[in-house]
């Protein structure tokens, strides 16, 4: 059985963000994967995809096939299954059919914030990935540069979509991570294409999206 980690004191200051503009939480995805066996989790899009095409999914698909197998797993199923030939159904927070150590890459896209037991889903995504496996995760930045202004401005907050539960600043993030096992290895935020002619150091960690890298504690 896995020991729980060491408390410590979770910082986050400039150094801990790539140095680096980041337009589109995909390329991020594409940048980091490891070829192999790699799963997309609520790759049908969950609550709002109920089983609609995902163009992301079938993309990476068509990109990597000849050199890695794109599992899918999702609360709903797809409405067109041939496409998602290694497609499952279920909970993330309720487990994952998989064995031990199973998959290269694991994805989580935009999916974390909608979870009301994160370790639970963390620690499911930590058995199956190997030792030597990354995980690669997206959510919203609570700490935009919209977000910020909204409400310095104007004090008015949203988590979003109805189903968006909790919103992960970069420190939390990185504390969750730490709890469940895993070691922070890359962050950055997605940008807006609008703050193209703002000097980087302004803007950087700011972004929509913050995309992160880890790998697992091997006890």
């Amino acid at each position: 059985m896995s020991r729980l980690p060491e408390p410590i004191h979770i910082n986050i200051d400039p150094s801990d963000f790539d140095s680096f503009r980041l337009y589109d939480r995909h390329n991020f995805f594409y940048d980091n994967y490891k070829e192999g066996n790699i799963l997309d989790i609520g790759n049908i899009g969950g609550v709002f995809g109920k089983g609609k095409i995902s163009k992301f999914h079938l993309q990476v698909k068509d990109k990597i096939e000849s050199s890695s197998n794109l599992y899918g797993f999702d609360l709903y199923p797809p409405e067109n299954p041939a496409e998602y030939n290694l497609q499952k159904t279920g909970n993330l927070e309720e487990g994952l059919p998989y064995e031990d150590s199973f998959f290269d890459t694991i994805y989580l896209g935009q999916v974390l914030e909608h979870l009301g037991n994160p370790n639970i889903a963390l620690l499911e995504i930590k058995r199956v990935l190997k030792s030597d496996g990354i995980f690669i995760m997206d959510i919203p930045n609570p700490y935009s540069l919209a977000r910020i202004l909204k409400y310095l401005f104007k004090r008015k907050e949203s988590l979003g979509n109805v189903t968006h539960l909790i919103f992960y600043t970069p420190a939390s993030l990185k504390s969750l991570l730490y709890n469940a096992g895993f070691n922070l290895v890359k962050m950055n935020t997605r940008l807006s294409t609008k703050f193209k002619l703002i000097p980087f150091v302004f803007i950087k960690g700011l972004g929509p999206h913050i995309c992160v890298t880890a790998t697992k504690v091997n006890n």
